[in-house]
């Protein structure tokens, strides 16, 4: 009888632990499929950067990888950092958009005439 007992309790904790581990999984999931914000402007290092950064859902490992990418880009399109990189292609384009549009070449058959 304390065998059947002991068996039970055992089968009890068993599939209590099958839900927790399937509750848990099913959140590693859902956190997979967030919305990850990226943006160029740095957090303060100070405990409501930290929050911050956390509520975004990034790990201290996961911003060193992000902070590595992001400098790596800079420093490959000659910028301090891409912030900078960011601001410059903002100035460019600027102006761009006060240059008078022209043609300075023949358009390929696939693009519109400059008259259309």
């Amino acid at each position: 009888m304390n065998s059947s007992r002991s068996l039970t309790a055992l089968a009890a904790a068993a599939a209590g632990a099958a839900l927790l581990g399937a509750a848990w999984m099913a959140a590693r999931f859902f956190a997979a499929q967030r919305r990850i914000l990226l943006t160029t402007t740095q957090q303060p290092s100070d405990w409501k950067g930290r929050i911050e950064e956390r509520r975004r859902g990034f790990t201290g490992r996961e911003r060193n990888i992000r902070d590595h990418f992001f400098d790596a880009n800079a420093a490959e399109n000659g910028a301090a950092s891409l912030r900078a990189l960011e601001l410059r292609a903002y100035r460019l384009e600027g102006i761009a958009q006060r240059l008078p549009k022209t043609r300075t070449r023949k358009p390929t058959p696939s693009e519109p005439k400059a008259n259309d």
